[in-house]
């Protein structure tokens, strides 16, 4: 079973709008793109082989905030920090895979 995801996309136009949030993303504060699982299709019902949709989002995309770096208990060189995404438009070219199949491309890591 999957984590309920917070992180939401939604579709408007040839764009999609995210919102949400992760933590606990190794690297964070050095990325200059963030590889993001949504929950596009809000319907609790939705099977989760096609509620989800794989984004690459850049990190100075506007509505995008890294947060302060966390002090790990024993990692502390792995700059670790949370991701904020605050109605970020991304363009459809952006999508990893197709709409709706963010949990074919997220089965695929564990071949």
């Amino acid at each position: 079973m999957l984590h309920p995801s917070r992180t939401s996309s939604r579709k408007v136009g040839d764009e999609y709008v995210i919102n949400g949030g992760k933590m606990w993303i190794t690297n964070c504060g050095h990325a200059n793109w963030f590889f993001v699982f949504t929950r596009s299709d809000p319907d609790p019902k939705c099977p989760a082989a096609k509620a989800f949709t794989a984004f690459v989002v850049d990190a100075d995309a506007p509505g995008v905030t890294v947060g302060r770096k966390e002090w790990n208990m024993g990692q502390r060189a792995s700059d670790t920090r949370g991701v904020t995404f605050d109605d970020v438009v991304v363009s459809k070219d952006n999508i990893v895979g197709e709409a709706g199949g963010g949990f074919k491309v997220a089965m695929k890591c564990f071949r």
